[in-house]
């Protein structure tokens, strides 16, 4: 998503779509001929929007849990899926309807895509209808949420505080220029007022059946003789996973039709994608698997006390996507398609307002381009 942010009137039919509603806002912004679909410019606005938000309605989540509000949509009728917390009720190319009722409050996103080839622009209406005080105090961070999930370039924001720029980090857990790029990209987490939503993708041995038959003897040799300086230049602890989270034969370089390393791994990062925290649980595992001090990374608690240690319960994410597979191969297909869309198939590939930066090394050239775009630091 690209443009401004900006409030525009509420132009949908509230008696029809949550009768009563009490809050409606609307918020729009331009994307000139990008092509997107109502249900991906919904998948871009609640997967891939700044962390501080996220945040937020996690800390707002905990909060109001014992008094049994609803924290996600979880359960309730979903004809057309979830997308993230949120049950889709209705959908089609131009307009998707996300929402759910609570005893508390209900609520309706309306996502809106209209204009022309060369100039579409995406419409987010929110609407909340509240049954109590409880309701109504929930309601504030979830209300104001469309507004915020775009970046905001224009140079009214630039210096004031209120902008967080966004970029997409595509990476595989088996790249070791994925795992190598980690500390640069936490670095300039804590440094700038930045977003980085990190998409997982498969990697390219998945991806592009026989490339490694395809490819130059001496690509794997100049990767491992490359990355292993790199490590050392910079002193990252740095080991190649064992086992190697794709089951390969190393001589006929055929991979093996079942992947369940790298599949689990791809789909834990794809559930922590939908819970707006793939940087830290990335970051968390990734050092189990390349800095070289666990030999074994799949077997014993390894994987389980790394997730533990950055808040998250690795069983019960297991379980979850053992419930429903397909949930997190969506999610991690439209991260491919987007990848691919950026220009760049590679990893770690960086995408900041549709322009791919590959490799870790390019990590200082897309600062300077958000520098130019109002990128300021904490």
């Amino acid at each position: 998503m690209i443009g401004t942010v900006r409030e525009v009137p509420p132009n949908v039919d509230a008696g029809t779509l949550l009768a009563g509603a009490q809050f409606v806002d609307a918020f729009r912004v331009e994307i000139g001929a990008t092509a997107v679909n109502a249900r991906e410019a919904c998948v871009r606005m609640v997967l891939h929007g700044p962390r501080w938000v996220d945040a937020l309605i996690r800390l707002r989540n905990i909060l109001v849990r014992p008094f049994g509000l609803k924290t996600s949509g979880e359960g309730a009728p979903a004809p057309y899926g979830l997308i993230g917390l949120f049950p889709v009720v209705s959908e089609t190319p131009e307009r998707l309807v996300a929402g759910f009722n609570d005893s508390h409050l209900d609520f309706r996103l309306v996502v809106d895509v209209a204009g022309t080839e060369a100039d579409r622009q995406v419409t987010s209406t929110t609407l909340v209808r509240t049954h109590n005080l409880l309701g109504r105090t929930y309601l504030r961070p979830h209300h104001a949420l469309p507004q915020v999930r775009g970046p905001r370039h224009d140079e009214a924001h630039r210096g004031t505080g209120e902008m967080t720029l966004s970029v997409d980090l595509f990476y595989s857990y088996r790249s070791p220029f994925s795992y190598l790029a980690l500390p640069k990209t936490l670095k300039l987490v804590a440094e700038y007022d930045l977003a980085v939503n990190l998409r997982p993708v498969y990697p390219l041995a998945v991806r592009v059946p026989g490339f490694f038959k395809k490819a130059s003897p001496n690509f794997i040799r100049y990767v491992v003789l490359d990355s292993t300086r790199v490590a050392q230049h910079e002193g990252i602890p740095f080991r190649f996973p064992r086992p190697d989270p794709i089951v390969q034969d190393k001589t006929t370089f055929d991979v093996a039709a079942e992947q369940p390393y790298i599949h689990r791994l791809t789909r834990l990062g794809a559930m922590a994608q939908l819970e707006g925290r793939s940087l830290a649980f990335t970051d968390a595992i990734a050092r189990v698997l390349w800095d070289g001090s666990v030999a074994g990374w799949n077997e014993g608690d390894h994987l389980a006390r790394a997730a533990e240690k950055a808040g998250f319960d690795l069983a019960a994410m297991d379980a979850a996507i053992s419930a429903d597979p397909d949930r997190y191969e969506q999610v991690i297909a439209e991260n491919e398609k987007d990848h691919a869309a950026s220009g760049h198939w590679g990893v770690p590939t960086f995408v900041f307002e549709n322009e791919p930066f590959f490799g870790q090394d390019r990590i200082d050239l897309l600062v300077w381009r958000m520098q130019d775009k109002g990128l300021t630091k904490r």
